[in-house]
């Protein structure tokens, strides 16, 4: 099967004119290095002009796409990135409660790890977010739909899905 040569962005820019060009030309950066991934590539940045404390949080052993998610933000934007280790049980909850704060915007956590089969506690993580942070909730739910169910599904904000693990087209 032949992989689409097209790849849709879809986002929500606002910038000042001065600027526009700028944004084009780093958005057309990203065109190529994306059509070079296997599979799923997905990218969620975010930028809080007020706060320049803004932390992202992701697990230690996420999909290289969200890792170069949150290189691109911390570059690009000077968000905060913040790894929380694993440990053999799933994440440690106790280096997420310090991680958390009022500066915590985003938390990203896969519901499955793609290279060992780990199932994280979902629903504790995000009581532990909702409870020590205002921060959006984004899960990677590649590896779980379809496999599991996914009970706290409206709890979050965002999810991650790849039509090639539900028996549709790579990349699509």
């Amino acid at each position: 099967m032949k992989r689409s040569e097209e790849i849709h962005i879809v986002c929500s820019l606002r910038t000042t004119p001065q600027h526009r060009k700028d944004f084009s030309e780093l958005l057309a950066a990203l065109v190529e290095p994306a059509r070079a991934e296997e599979g799923c590539l997905y990218y969620d940045v975010y930028q809080d002009r007020n706060d320049p404390d803004a932390s992202l949080i992701i697990s230690s052993v996420e999909h290289s796409s969200i890792k170069a998610c949150a290189r691109f933000v911390r570059t690009y934007y000077g968000v905060n990135v913040i790894e929380i280790p694993v440990t053999p049980f799933g994440l440690d909850m106790d280096a997420l409660e310090k991680a958390l704060d009022n500066h915590t915007v985003l938390v990203s956590i896969m519901a499955i790890n793609n290279e060992t089969g780990m199932v994280f506690d979902i629903p504790k993580i995000v009581e532990m977010v909702k409870t020590k942070s205002h921060a959006s909730i984004h899960v990677d739910c590649v590896q779980a739909i379809g496999k599991m169910a996914l009970p706290w599904l409206n709890q979050v904000d965002y999810i991650s899905l790849s039509a090639h693990k539900l028996h549709g087209l790579k990349g699509s």
